[in-house]
This record gives structure tokens, C-alpha cells and sequence, in this order.
């Protein structure tokens, strides 16, 4: 009898150190996870948005990865001073300390004076920018 109480003792013991083992993983991961997005710091510089053909405007800019980790950028968002948006996906990688030179092309309505960007990492978080246009 007293063998038949250890070993389910013994069991209860082995699950419950095992649903332990398992919940201090999940927490170390997204402990991890706060942690790079923490970390991830993007800057902008040499922004510059033209007026194009029609309702598209050019802006060229240079995207700085100033933070330790690699970074990601998976969407550009562009507003006009009227409030209306557009975005378009981006693939760019960037390695700790690289800095890439980009040109989009926005198609927003009317005319206006600047012009305001967003890009999102593949972590979520946002870097903005404005500039005014020539």
C-alpha cells in the first residue's frame, strides 16, 4: 500500500515539475522577445520628399540601425497633412550599425506641404519621421 501512495506521489511530482519546467521556458522566451524590441533603435536621416507626377510624392531617406540587434523593417506608412494614409511593404535587414539609402513612392491625394512616415519592425514597434516637401 505504501508503495502504490509513493509511486503516485512520484508521478504527481514528475507532471508538476514538468508543467514548471515548461511555464519558466515560456516565460524566459517572452522575457527574450520584450528585451529585443526593447533594444531595437532605428533613425532616420537625409529625408527628403519631392513631388512627383500627378498625386505620387518621392521620398528618398537614409534608415540607420543605431541598436545592437539586427532589425527588420516589414512596412512604410505615409501620411499627408490631410490625413490620408498609404503604406507599402519593405524588406530591409539591418544589421547592427548599417545604414541603407531608400526612395518610395507614395500616391496620396492633393496637394500639401509634408508629409509624414512610419516604419514598422518585425518586432512591432514604430520609428517616425516628417519632412516637409520641395
Amino acid at each position: 500500500m505504501v508503495l502504490v501512495v509513493m509511486y503516485l506521489y512520484y508521478n504527481v511530482f514528475i507532471f508538476v515539475q514538468n508543467q514548471n519546467v515548461s511555464f519558466q521556458d515560456v516565460t524566459s522566451q517572452s522575457q527574450q522577445l520584450d528585451a529585443d524590441r526593447n533594444s531595437e533603435h532605428v533613425s532616420f536621416s537625409d529625408v527628403v520628399c519631392t513631388h512627383g507626377i500627378g498625386n505620387n510624392y518621392i521620398v528618398a531617406f537614409t534608415v540607420s540601425n543605431t541598436g545592437p540587434i539586427p532589425v527588420q523593417l516589414i512596412r512604410i506608412w505615409g501620411a499627408d497633412s490631410e490625413n490620408e494614409y498609404t503604406s507599402q511593404k519593405l524588406s530591409i535587414v539591418l544589421q547592427p550599425g548599417a545604414k541603407s539609402s531608400e526612395t518610395i513612392v507614395f500616391n496620396l491625394g492633393g496637394s500639401m506641404s509634408d508629409i509624414v512616415m512610419w516604419v514598422v519592425t518585425a518586432r512591432g514597434n514604430l520609428v517616425s519621421t516628417s519632412t516637409k516637401v520641395a
